[in-house]
């Protein structure tokens, strides 16, 4: 259940968890769309801009009812928190 990020922040490649719902989610994303070579194809590399990002956390914080404000940088933290907490080697988060 992990999701392969290629060129990544920095140019990494990364590896996220991935939960059961996301990948209901995306397979019917995929039934849809049939994409060829990539789930998600880009034309340029600012395609997913910090405004971008930052509209759709304003719009998932406004479908969320959640009172606290709430960043792209608080979400980040926020799950890094709960790896730590459920016993997630540190190193392993800081990857």
């Amino acid at each position: 259940m992990m999701l392969r990020v290629d060129q990544g922040k920095g140019n990494k490649d990364r590896y996220v968890m991935l939960s059961p719902r996301l990948l209901d989610d995306l397979r019917s994303y995929w039934k849809v769309t049939r994409p060829k070579e990539w789930l998600f194809p880009v034309t340029s590399l600012d395609s997913l801009s910090a405004a971008m990002r930052r509209l759709a956390c304003e719009k998932a914080h406004r479908a969320s009812g959640i009172t606290k404000p709430i960043t792209p940088h608080s979400l980040r933290h926020a799950f890094a928190t709960h790896l730590l907490e459920s016993g997630t080697d540190v190193r392993r988060i800081q990857c």
